[in-house]
Parts: C-alpha cells; structure tokens; sequence
C-alpha cells in the first residue's frame, strides 16, 4: 500500500476585512491545493500494483453485479448504487447511492478508477467530479476513470433531513442569532438539541448506519462494482479519515491513496469536540 499524506495548510496569520486581500489569500490557497494536490496524484499513476488479499470478516456480497451508467455531461456517466442501510444484514433495508465518474482521456493507457472524496464532512463527491474531472484527469495523465460519490445519508444518497420543506427550517431558527454572550449561548444550545431530537426522530435508522466505517464498506463495494481489484483513492481534509478507515479495515486492498490535509483519526474517534480541538491545536 502507498499512502501519501500531507500536513494541512496554515490559514493566514491575520483576517483582513478587505475583499482584495480575502481574493489574494483564497487563490494562494486554491494554488498551493493545485500543486499538492499534483504532486500527490503524480505518485499515484506510478504506484505499483500489488497482489490482492481478503481482510478478515469482509463480505463479498454484492446487492447488484454492476452500475447501469449513463450519460450526464461531457466525459461523465451517472449511476446509481443499491447498498444495505446495515451492513451486518445485507439481505435487509436498501438504500441508493447516487455516484458519477469522468471517463479517462486515454483510455489505451488506462491503469483504473481514482475515488475521490473531498471532505467536508458531508461534502458532494458528485459536485467535486464534475467541477474538477478535467483538471484531475490532466493530473492524472488521463490514465484514471475519476470516480466520486455522495456519502449515504448526504445530497443524493439518502440525505437525512431534519425538516419538511425550506418553510419549516425558516420557522425552527426564526430569531436566533449567533450567540455572542452567554445567555445567547444557553439559548443557541437549546436550539441544537431541540435540532437533534428532531433530527432523531426523522431520520432515526438511517442515522443509526451513517458512520465512516459504513461508508468505507460502501466505498468497498463501488471499488468492485467498477472492476479494480484494489483502491486508489484521493482524500481531502475529512476525505482523508475514510482513507484511513478503509486502509484500516481492507489493508490488502489498497493500491494506492492520496490524503490531502490528514485529520487526526483518534481525536474524530472520541468525538466531534476533541476533533475540533485537535484541528485548532494543529493551527
């Protein structure tokens, strides 16, 4: 396996109100992404391919044989993916997927299926292919389908949703402001917990298998259903903990991966306020 990780970008060390100087500091960033980002998918068209091995207790169950792709956009083929919502019970509740991929430029030298995932959490993988195809298949040299998805629960794979329309959600947060006291604090804290209780009870099952190690399994199956025997992946930010979950949980089916921006994996495991801590300790 060939994991290539780098340390996240410092923001800048000063917020300027001004527009120019946010514009400057935005494509400072966007530059030095671009050329991380090149280096690292540079190593993964060189990765060598390595022997296939089965991790202990995965499952090669597959719901259907292969994704029914169709034409969405220059390059791009759109599908869909049947996963079990628990994958402790294959044989129970489905839920789709929705995935898409750029078709590599050329095709003749072509060495398999880049996954990518752009963080967030929760961020659209379809939105980040279809954005960035073309300037990951350029990096690429066009030897890697660039495939991306959207995690179960999020966008167009069984979103979870906390309320009936645009309405409802107006009404809930209708007279709160970000909280710049205590007592707005209090108030604000109130609101979110009356947030997830709603959240529970609308979306209690699906919530219950919306974990990393769900999505790897996921991830998992897309991998086969598009015919590699092993992954290359691309992780942004929060990308990069399902790589390391993945790399966890199927060692031996890596070929490569690419983690842009690694977040500290123990810290997410023990919640989302020692991931919040971890990330501005690392600032």
């Amino acid at each position: 396996m060939h994991c290539y990780p780098t340390s996240m970008a410092r923001p800048g060390r000063s917020a300027r109100p001004a527009q120019a100087q946010a514009g400057k500091a935005t494509r400072r960033r966007t530059a030095a992404r671009t050329r991380r980002s090149a280096t690292l998918l540079s190593t993964l068209v060189a990765a060598t391919v390595m022997p296939v091995g089965v991790a202990v207790g995965a499952t090669n169950r597959s719901p259907q044989p292969a994704i029914a792709w169709t034409a969405c956009g220059p390059r791009l083929e759109c599908g869909s993916v049947v996963v079990p919502l628990d994958w402790a019970h294959p044989d129970g509740v489905n839920i789709s997927l929705s995935v898409v991929r750029h078709l590599a430029s050329h095709p003749e030298e072509r060495i398999g299926s880049l996954f990518v995932n752009p963080g967030g959490p929760g961020d659209s993988g379809i939105d980040a292919v279809v954005s960035r195809g073309d300037e990951l298949d350029a990096t690429t040299r066009g030897r890697f389908d660039v495939v991306g998805w959207d995690l179960r629960g999020t966008a167009r794979s069984a979103p979870a949703t906390c309320f009936a329309d645009d309405a409802e959600r107006e009404a809930f947060w209708e007279g709160v402001a970000i909280p710049l006291t205590r007592p707005d604090q209090r108030r604000y804290l109130a609101k979110t917990a009356a947030l997830a209780e709603r959240c529970g009870a609308r979306n209690g099952d699906l919530l219950a298998h919306v974990s990393t190690a769900d999505t790897a399994r996921d991830l998992d199956l897309l991998r086969r259903l598009v015919g590699d025997r092993q992954l290359t992946f691309l992780g942004e930010s929060m990308g990069t903990f399902i790589g390391q979950t993945y790399a966890n949980m199927f060692p031996n089916r890596v070929r490569a991966m690419a983690l842009d921006g690694v977040v500290d994996a123990a810290a997410i495991s023990r919640g989302m306020e020692a991931a919040l801590a971890s990330g501005l300790a690392s600032v």
